[in-house]
């Protein structure tokens, strides 16, 4: 397969590099020995690029890892967010790297610049940035936070993976049912009823419900739709999200794996906060948010 990497050559400047490969990692091993700073990676097959965002939002584990990257190779601050503006694309992404360099010109600091956009930035990354001042290793928290995150979306992605083939299921189990309830009950529910006799309770209620729809259609079947629609309405809300997460826990087999799930996000988040220097307490708080 052909592979796209976006790379520092050895006269630190951005270039592109078209590599044939297996994988992407072989990819970047053989850019890597060629001398070169591995930025990015795309199939050219696919076209999906590594740690891209598609909604033209910055994505931030492209960028930090662009950045930790750069930093690394010898370029100061600034000069690492004017190389990323230049190469970026996106008017989004762009837009928001200008207004980082401006703040870094008006004199903030990283941290501060970054909590004015906090709605791209998490706490948790900016809390992370403005302790690596402190302590003056912003190119290894930089390193951590990609090795943190990439560890978590991975498990996402499993947790994705691992629930598309139940929820085909479902989705097609459901479909089944909703096509014997609606249209084939009703057609033989006047069938049955001409055979007479004494049917079993069950048998009743399913000959009632044909009755009921074959008089009311279009009543139940709007009644049906509005109760779909209020059910996706009340998951988007965060409370009901919060509430039937909960009630999932209280099943033994998935609540114990949502607890090791949590605890052992809880341990790797507290863990690269000590490590770049936040104390117990404040790590526990922003790992609690």
């Amino acid at each position: 397969m052909k592979f796209e990497l976006k790379i520092l050559d050895i006269k630190q400047e951005l270039d592109m590099l078209i590599l044939e490969a297996n994988s992407i990692e072989e990819a970047q091993v053989l850019a890597k020995n060629k001398g070169y700073v591995v930025l990015a990676v795309s199939n050219q097959t696919s076209k999906y690029f590594h740690s891209n965002s598609a909604n033209g939002k910055l994505s931030i584990i492209q960028f930090s890892h662009e950045l930790h990257a750069l930093l690394k190779s010898g370029l100061s601050l600034m000069e690492a967010m004017e190389t990323l503006r230049e190469k970026e694309s996106r008017t989004q992404s762009r837009q928001i790297l200008d207004q980082l360099m401006q703040s870094l010109n008006e004199g903030l600091p990283f941290s501060s610049a970054l909590e004015l956009h906090s709605s791209h930035f998490p706490s948790l990354y900016i809390a992370m940035i403005r302790a690596s001042e402190k302590t003056g290793d912003l190119v290894q928290t930089l390193k951590r936070f990609v090795e943190y995150q990439s560890q978590v979306d991975l498990v996402k992605k499993k947790i994705v993976s691992a629930s598309i083939y139940p929820a085909i299921l479902l989705m097609v189990g459901s479909m089944v049912v909703l096509f014997l309830m609606l249209y084939v009950v009703p057609k033989f529910s006047a069938i049955y009823e001409s055979r007479g006799g004494d049917l079993p309770w069950m048998s009743k209620i399913l000959l009632a419900w044909g009755r009921l729809l074959y008089a009311h259609s279009a009543s139940v079947i709007s009644g049906l739709l509005m109760g779909f629609i209020l059910l996706v309405y009340l998951i988007t809300r965060e409370g009901i999200r919060i509430w039937l997460l909960k009630s999932l826990t209280r099943i033994p087999s998935i609540g114990e794996r949502v607890r090791i799930y949590a605890l052992a996000r809880f341990y790797r988040t507290v863990g690269m906060l000590l490590k770049g220097g936040i104390p117990a307490v404040s790590a526990m708080e922003m790992t609690a948010e």
